[in-house]
């Protein structure tokens, strides 16, 4: 089979898929998934990355095939970037439903429950926390000792 991706190509799909491996690796070790057959996968890529012309991203350490320095920084940079973001989603997420059920409408929790969806207005909630942390980050939340 002949390759038909350009380097460009190919780099996206080698970044792409060691983003993943390392979330996967993650998860699978919390959860104690056979990681072997990801393992495998991953240096087959990586030999044909290098069979590919890609080797300033690899190199060869212990008879395996590794991403170099320059690589890992960049996947790290990815992950981290991606991380960050997840965290202000979630963030956001989670404070925007909290607040819809402490302050919605009987008939709307209600609703919510039953079906399971948050109604379209649950968005105004989203939109005052996305706004808050975009102007503020985390530096005006507090916990109330009074509580």
């Amino acid at each position: 089979m002949k390759n038909e991706f350009t380097d460009a190509e190919l780099r996206e799909i080698l970044l792409s898929a060691e983003a993943g491996f390392r979330m996967r690796e993650a998860v699978g070790e919390v959860t104690g998934a056979d990681m072997g057959p990801a393992r495998a996968a991953r240096q087959a890529l990586f030999g044909a990355a290098l069979r590919a012309g890609i080797d300033d991203w690899l190199e060869e350490k212990e008879g395996k095939t590794v991403p170099s320095e320059a690589f890992d920084d960049l996947v790290e940079s990815v992950l981290g970037a991606y991380d960050d973001d997840t965290f202000w989603i979630e963030l956001e997420g989670r404070l925007g439903e909290r607040d819809f059920f402490l302050y919605g409408s009987d008939e709307e929790i209600d609703t919510a429950e039953k079906t399971g969806k948050l109604p379209e207005r649950v968005e105004w909630y989203y939109r005052k926390y996305r706004h808050e942390f975009d102007r503020h980050g985390t530096d005006r939340l507090e916990i109330d000792e009074d509580l």
